[in-house]
């Protein structure tokens, strides 16, 4: 194919720096995929301490956890082993070359080739969906797994499987979730099963999700939608914006389901077409829910980004950021001391029914970004 072929690189991070978005490109594009039956290699080498035959199947387990979801249509095939164990001396050669390979990176020469030296002391996993300059279909990807620093314990198998889950989100075209960042946060690892396996960063116990949360399979099913997506689900539509009817770009829009609010949330960064409109759009199961907006934690940029609005600390998400907030319907004004942020109006939403004319006018805020805190 020709033409110049561009890369998104994702990473999954250790401490301190390691959804349901989409990948969407600068151009308001959203990254995807040509067909709904996607096909990868496999490095036929070790991962530090672990042996060929275990991450092989770790892999398979990771990418059928990915198919699960009940309203796509995705389909995985393997394509078998590639010819050689792929190492740093000879990574070029497979690169790109071979249909998305899935690469063991057994001392993390890898990555420190890609990222520069000592990148492998904190990159866990590296994925790179590529796609030709000036369009949004990607023609190939692959995933990089480090083992430099596995030592070969149960918990690192834990771990090593959360990387993979995590990667294979961004080979398939998800970009990073923020749900229940508090969570990640507060060292009780019993909380984390509720975070989303594309939540941007490693949590500070390092006990990540094993499993995908409601949040992740809504997103792959947006990607890939089967034939009953729109008729199973519902969606609820509106606006993000300030007092002044300025649009929102890259505040976090977040639907709790009132009865289970940890564990079926779902999310999505507002504006997310880059159209200045500060339009969002979120697909939920048929039920009863609390809506709200939160800012995008500053320290999930670059690599851990949330949207394409959190590139840098001067990015939009980080510029005036939105205070957390429930959405209120016609008490929505704007005015901190009129408008009570945990003032909820709940919203009803029936399968196959779009809820529409969501408005929020997010409550200001004066205090500069690099003094703003939210954790």
């Amino acid at each position: 194919m020709g033409g110049v072929i561009a890369y998104f690189a994702a990473a999954i991070l250790s401490v301190p720096a390691l959804a349901g978005n989409p990948f969407v490109l600068s151009s308001g594009k959203t990254l995807h995929w040509p067909s709904s039956e996607i096909a990868y290699q496999m490095d036929p080498g070790d991962l530090g301490p672990y042996s060929s035959s275990l991450v092989q199947q770790l892999i398979m387990l990771a990418f059928r956890d990915w198919t699960d979801a009940p309203h796509s249509n995705l389909k995985i095939i393997y394509g078998g082993l590639l010819p050689e164990d792929i190492t740093d001396d000879n990574y070029n050669k497979y690169s790109g070359n071979y249909f998305n390979p899935v690469i063991f990176d057994a001392d993390g020469a890898i990555i420190d080739m890609l990222k520069g030296k000592g990148a492998s002391d904190s990159i866990l996993g590296l994925s790179s969906p590529a796609h030709e300059n000036g369009g949004a279909t990607i023609i190939n990807s692959e995933i990089i797994l480090n083992g430099k620093y596995l030592s070969g314990r149960g918990g690192d198998v834990n771990r090593l499987f959360s990387t993979m889950l995590h990667e294979i989100g961004h080979f398939l075209g998800l970009d990073h979730s923020q749900l229940h960042p508090e969570f990640a946060f507060d060292a009780d690892p019993a909380n984390n099963i509720f975070l989303p396996v594309m939540f941007p960063i490693e949590t500070d116990d390092r006990i990540s999700p094993m499993n995908l949360s409601q949040d992740d399979r809504m997103t792959i099913q947006m990607l890939f939608p089967g034939s009953d997506f729109h008729t199973s689900l519902g969606s609820i539509k509106g606006i993000v914006t300030r007092p002044a009817n300025e649009a929102v770009q890259g505040a976090n829009v977040i639907a709790e389901e009132i009865d289970s609010p940890c564990l079926n949330s779902y999310s999505v960064v507002s504006d997310l077409s880059i159209d200045w409109t500060g339009e969002f759009a979120l697909y939920v199961p048929p039920g009863r829910y609390a809506l709200y907006i939160e800012p995008i934690d500053p320290r999930f940029n670059g690599s851990s980004r949330v949207g394409p609005f959190s590139d840098d600390r001067f990015s939009p998400s980080f510029i005036k950021p939105v205070l957390r907030e429930y959405y209120n319907g016609s008490r929505e004004n704007g005015y901190i001391n009129l408008d009570d942020p945990e003032d909820k109006e709940l919203i009803t939403v029936r399968a196959g029914n779009s809820v529409e004319g969501i408005e929020f006018v997010s409550n200001e805020d004066t205090l500069p970004v690099m003094d703003w805190y939210h954790y």
